[in-house]
């Protein structure tokens, strides 16, 4: 059985974000952050002391790094 081109690049883009995804959310080595972060979203809800949902262009600034999401 063959695939087309496309279906393979498809899958191959998938399987790539996925390991990307994967990667960003291991924890690394505890360590101080001294640089303060900005965070801006349509709707934000802070969860008790340990969290929060921000939904609605997200957009977090850290360090020059901009990372931007739904939610």
């Amino acid at each position: 059985m063959t695939r087309s081109p496309a279906i393979i690049r498809r899958l191959w883009a998938f399987a790539l974000a996925l390991l990307v995804v994967t990667f960003m959310t291991v924890p690394g080595p505890a360590q101080a952050q001294d640089g303060m972060a900005s965070l801006v979203a349509d709707s934000i809800q802070v969860l008790g002391t340990d969290g929060l949902v921000a939904e609605g262009n997200v957009v977090v600034i850290f360090e020059g790094t901009r990372l931007t999401a739904s939610r």
